[in-house]
């Protein structure tokens, strides 16, 4: 009897065998990156440096004294915890996101290490990250076309409102 589910790496399409197509899909996704992020480095390589970018060279008058100067722990360690929080969250995408992509030429793959109670684990932390980033994207799109802010409106000036695009971009 035949499966009623075919693996990725073993489908075809169209008689082209979907190992090749899912090696060229990253392949492609790189180039066009590699290309967008040349055309977008350019303009900043070309462009004089700012004082920003000389660090300690006594530029700013005082500014040694600054580097000394404690900083109140409770906000610096609650803006730490968010961004691990961040980062947690899109590393656990991002294993996921590599371990589908190698799903597509390599049936019945597993990232080391993620097999047993760790892998179970795993999944469960993915999918309340996946369902985390859902919301936040939900909450987003409702807050930007539905209770837009004031602070939102383009002023004349500068031409025509933009936010159908990146509503777009969202789906």
């Amino acid at each position: 009897m035949q499966p009623a589910l075919i693996a990725p790496a073993n489908a075809a399409f169209v008689g082209i065998p979907a190992k090749i197509i899912f090696i060229l899909i990253p392949l492609v996704g790189i180039a066009v990156f590699a290309y967008i992020m040349k055309h977008r480095i350019e303009p900043l390589l070309q462009a004089a440096p700012g004082p920003t970018l000389q660090p300690l060279s006594g530029t700013h008058p005082g500014r040694h004294q600054n580097l000394a100067r404690p900083v109140a722990p409770s906000a610096l360690s609650a803006g730490r915890r968010a961004a691990h929080h961040r980062l947690l969250r899109i590393l656990t995408l991002a294993a996921r996101s590599t371990q589908l992509v190698v799903l597509g030429f390599a049936a019945d793959f597993s990232l080391p290490g993620f097999g047993g109670a760790f892998g179970h684990f795993y999944s469960v932390l993915k999918d309340y990250a996946g369902t985390a980033v859902f919301i936040c994207a939900v909450i987003l799109a409702v807050r930007r076309l539905a209770f837009k802010p004031a602070r939102y409106d383009v002023p004349e000036r500068y031409g025509q409102d933009h936010t159908p695009r990146p509503s777009w971009c969202w789906g």
